[in-house]
């Protein structure tokens, strides 16, 4: 996570969500957060994440003592919202909106957005999707997202892979644990 910081440190946040050539940059800062909550609460891991982007079905791996699971991350942004909009618009008019002052998702309409960024998985058709685990990164304002109703509504479509996750940038959850790990309910807290 050291390393991730002191790269995004390095750079504006217009640099860090506009330039392309960030991406990996992002995908690694998810997956620290992801592992430094998984470390906390459920076994002893690290990342692996290869530098250079060879478009493969997975972004990073998990890695435990006893296993290696390949993790795509998949972001779940509003829909018509692309990645870095707001911050184009600072760099244009001097304006940034603050993400957290704009109206909340409703619950309903949060868990529909996480289903259509599902299903775009799921057709994809991956050769092998149930070794295949998935880590949403959940950048909408949605008020309330609970984790009841994120199991009950998406387990059905998330069987499709391995393992279904989410992040925050507090919060971890596993939406759906295949057969790899017991499931766990709730939301859980990242170490600072």
């Amino acid at each position: 996570m050291r390393y991730v910081d002191e790269q995004m440190d390095r750079q504006s946040s217009v640099q860090i969500l506009t330039d392309r050539r960030n991406e990996r940059l992002l995908e690694s800062w998810c997956a620290a957060r992801f592992s430094l909550g998984y470390g906390a609460h459920i076994d002893a891991c690290r990342v692996e994440i290869e530098e250079e982007d060879k478009q493969r079905d997975y972004d990073f791996y998990l890695l435990t003592d006893e296993h290696r699971f390949p993790f795509q991350l998949v972001e779940v942004m509003d829909k018509g919202r692309r990645r870095g909009d707001e911050y184009k618009k600072k760099a244009r008019e001097g304006v940034l909106e603050d993400r957290h002052s704009m109206p909340l998702v409703s619950l309903a309409n949060g868990i529909e957005r996480i289903r259509e960024v599902l299903n775009k998985k799921v057709k994809k058709n991956y050769a092998s999707p149930e070794g295949l685990h998935l880590l949403l990164y959940i950048n909408i304002n949605v008020g309330g997202l609970q984790w009841n109703a994120l199991n009950k509504e998406l387990s059905v479509i998330s069987s499709t892979f391995g393992s279904v996750w989410a992040v925050m940038d507090r919060m971890f959850t596993c939406i759906y644990s295949g057969s790899a790990w017991e499931q766990r309910e709730g939301w859980m807290e990242i170490p600072a």
